[in-house]
């Protein structure tokens, strides 16, 4: 790199946008391991006991409950007919824009110094969103991988189905003879190991609940193995949008105030420029990040066959309209 007089950028010394990023990531880290090394000693408390002091072990435990408590509330969409891509990408943007600003906005707002701070926000805003909504739409499994899939859950689920049903009638043979019964007779599945009397009920349920999550995944499986098999380039091609943000984006930085020496009329410059900012952008994006980086590099070179245009999918307000613009993405 040719040798340029000091450039400084919110306190960092660089020369190129993808630079700063790099660099401020690493100042960020810095600032945070600093941070938590001061902090005192955190102590944990039970969400359903507040006064009640947890080890870290114990927090886990308690919140790994919950999470699992929260995933079976999708049992809700059990039924529903329409495009669970749709579900999911609404589920995505309501968590995003519960924040005030897009996230690299808030990460790198420095860099911009927009005379059309809503059209920014706007890219942002769809980046954001970005990615969910079109990278799970393939076949993963083979169909051979699916078929075999299918026969083990729903092999499964019947010997769940079984065993559940040998608990119900040991349980209500029990409530018929418990008043002939001494304790020790009493001690049944589970019962013997003081885990407590509800035992029997509360498996009876949690089997109950496999029973549907089994159910759900034979049905999963069997619309992933309607899906169409990867096309070639399709990733590349999914790309383009991503590469079409990326690309504006670049455009609004402040190089004439930032970047005095970036020339960025030379096409040459502007292309390695751009491409490398591209990169440091998929990997803030967990759908984008684990990409073959020369994927990436491709999509960008191939983007003027492609002639992306602004969609406004965070906008979207009926699985319909989200239909047709994905159908703008994907090609």
């Amino acid at each position: 790199m040719a040798k340029y007089e000091k450039n400084i950028v919110g306190g960092i010394e660089c020369y190129t946008p993808s630079e700063y990023i790099k660099k401020k990531n690493l100042r960020d880290e810095g600032i945070k391991s600093e941070i938590r090394e001061q902090l005192p000693k955190v102590k944990f408390y039970s969400e359903k006991h507040p006064y009640n002091e947890l080890t870290l072990k114990e927090k886990q435990s308690e919140e790994n409950e919950f999470i699992a408590y929260q995933r079976l509330k999708t049992d809700v969409h059990r039924d529903y007919k329409g495009n669970f891509t749709w579900l999911i990408f609404v589920a995505r943007r309501e968590e995003s824009l519960k924040k005030s600003e897009p996230m690299f906005f808030f990460k790198y707002g420095g860099l911009f110094n927009s005379s059309d701070l809503p059209k920014l926000l706007d890219l942002c805003w769809e980046l954001e969103v970005y990615g969910q909504c079109i990278f799970y739409d393939q076949k993963r499994y083979d169909s051979k991988t699916l078929k075999q899939l299918i026969h083990d859950f729903k092999s499964a689920n019947k010997h769940i189905i079984n065993a559940r049903n040998i608990i119900i009638d040991r349980t209500t043979s029990d409530r018929v003879k418990i008043k002939q019964q001494s304790p020790k007779q009493m001690a049944m599945f589970g019962r013997s190991q003081n885990v407590g009397f509800t035992f029997a009920q509360s498996l009876i349920h949690e089997l109950e609940i496999m029973e549907y999550e089994l159910d759900d995944l034979v049905r999963i499986a069997r619309a992933d193995s309607k899906l169409p098999a990867p096309e070639k380039d399709k990733e590349i091609i999914k790309l383009q949008y991503f590469v079409y943000l990326g690309e504006e984006i670049f455009k609004q930085i402040a190089f004439q105030y930032y970047f005095k020496h970036l020339d960025l009329s030379n096409e040459t410059t502007y292309n390695s420029e751009c491409k490398k900012f591209i990169v440091e952008l998929a990997s803030m994006l967990p759908e984008i990040q684990g990409t073959n980086i020369d994927q990436i590099r491709s999509a960008y070179d191939r983007r003027k066959k492609y002639k992306m245009k602004y969609l406004g999918l965070y906008q979207c307000e009926t699985e319909q309209e989200f239909t047709q613009l994905l159908k703008k993405i994907s090609l």
